[in-house]
């Protein structure tokens, strides 16, 4: 068992986006991380896919139509696109079986039915909604899913958490590896420890969901010893590493 943090690029953002109602007027940047798992049961799985790439193409232009420009700068780069990432180890998206869609926000999914031959993984609660969550995407065609209700197991070691709060089907990912041992990727569900700290979870779907989410995986990384990796802590990130390298 192997894990990869793959490098999706990184946004400069206003503070208010992570933690609402603080830091008016600051900003700061972020990482966009994504995950290679390569299962003991032959699944190569890929979580998340990263930022559109029509923020690669027109990272100004494509903010503006969003609307996201008044609070958040991106320019990634062609390396940052799940191709550029897997390339690095040796792959293609040809390679990847699984792909884990966490939720459907512009920064997790922007690879959504880029990889048709993958079974892309995902929560009943996020599949069922009329269109993902960022107004960019429509649900692909030609793609296999595998939707799943709540906790799951997607391979050994590899345990799917429902996080529901920050968008209705979130989810985040429990892997143990055999060195390592157990790594909690929050994704959103906790963005960086001063969301646990200040117990500010606004920056959500729904903040009542999200704040028991965020603190049920705080309790579980605790509880089983787990290291925690946050969805875009600068200091966390900066620590990491990244791909071609590897956690097993």
């Amino acid at each position: 068992m192997r894990l990869y943090v793959l490098d999706y690029g990184s946004i400069d953002l206003q503070v208010d986006a992570l933690l609402p109602g603080e830091g008016q007027g600051q900003w700061m940047t972020v990482g966009v991380p994504g995950y290679l798992i390569r299962a003991d049961d032959g699944k190569v799985i890929l979580v998340d896919t990263g930022i559109p790439r029509t923020y690669v193409d027109d990272p100004v232009g494509t903010a503006v139509k969003d609307g996201y420009d008044s609070w958040m700068r991106t320019s990634p780069g062609e390396e940052n696109l799940p191709a550029g990432q897997l390339a690095k180890i040796g792959l293609t998206p040809g390679d990847v079986t699984h792909v884990v869609v966490t939720h459907t926000h512009f920064d997790h999914a922007g690879g959504l039915g880029d990889i048709p031959g993958a079974v892309h993984v995902i929560q009943r609660a996020e599949r069922e909604l009329a269109t993902p969550v960022y107004s960019g995407f429509v649900w692909p065609e030609g793609v296999t899913w595998q939707v799943v209700d709540g906790d799951a197991e997607l391979a050994p070691g590899v345990e799917l958490l429902a996080t529901p709060g920050h968008s209705p089907g979130h989810m985040s990912v429990m892997v143990t590896l055999p060195e390592t041992g157990k790594v909690l990727l929050a994704i959103d569900a906790i963005y960086l420890p001063a969301a646990l700290e200040r117990d500010n979870f606004k920056a959500s779907w729904n903040e009542d969901f999200a704040r028991a989410s965020g603190h049920r995986g705080a309790r579980l990384a605790e509880k089983e010893g787990a290291w925690l990796m946050f969805g875009h802590d600068p200091q966390q990130w900066a620590t990491v590493k990244k791909v071609p390298e590897f956690y097993e």
